[in-house]
Formats: structure tokens, sequence, C-alpha cells
């Protein structure tokens, strides 16, 4: 199947993945819902294009991440390898803009309302 094409029911039923135009959708919805849709569409895409478990991405700290590289490193859960991926070009002015808006010196990437790190309960609520 084509990526972005629909096709049957039953091809549909029977997929277990989105594909990059259902991100891209997923994404443009997060940034139009709210105050904190920019960050919310960031952690929708970065959680697709690296395969991110929810526990992996709310516990990213800007340590881990190098945008002039344009890489970060990724520390696995459930004893998976760690790795350091690259990133694109779409990922990286998206992260340089949610930094923008944190506080100077925030740990986490994505933090919640109130300047914590997101929870993965909370990652689930927005």
């Amino acid at each position: 199947m084509l990526l972005g094409r629909a096709g049957t029911n039953q091809d549909r039923s029977r997929r277990q993945y989105l594909t990059e135009t259902e991100v891209t959708q997923l994404c443009d919805a997060a940034r139009a819902r709210g105050r904190w849709g920019h960050r919310d569409a960031t952690k929708t895409l970065c959680a697709y294009r690296h395969g991110l478990r929810v526990s992996e991405l709310v516990a990213l700290t800007w340590s881990q991440v190098d945008l002039e590289a344009g890489r970060w490193q990724v520390l696995r859960c459930k004893g998976s390898d760690n790795s350091v991926q690259p990133l694109s070009g779409v990922e990286i002015r998206a992260l340089r803009k949610l930094r923008r808006r944190q506080e100077p010196g925030a740990r986490y990437v994505f933090m919640s309302e109130r300047g914590a790190p997101l929870t993965a309960n909370g990652f689930f609520r927005h």
C-alpha cells in the first residue's frame, strides 16, 4: 500500500500503523488545539519518526538533544539498545520553537503547563 492512500476498508482494518499523511493530519489537528498545540504536535511527530515509547518521549532531556548537529540520543526502555538518531529539518525547527517557549534552564523537552516534566498519563490526556 502506498503512503497516504487510504485503500479499502479491509486494508485499513488490517493495518497496525499510521501513514505519514495520517501523522501530518494528527500534528495539524494538535497545532490547532489550544496553547499547547505546538508541543503536542512536536511530541507526536518525534514519537512517530523515531518509534519512541511514551516513557522514552517524556523522559527526553535537552542534554540528549543536539540541535546544531541535528541528532539526539535516544535512551530506550525495556532493554532495547540506546542510539543516536538524526533529526530532520522539520523536527529541528519544531524543537527550537519549543525550547524558545520554555523557561530558561528547563531540563525536559516536553513540559507540563506547570513547568514539570510531562508524565505518561499527561501525555495521553493531551
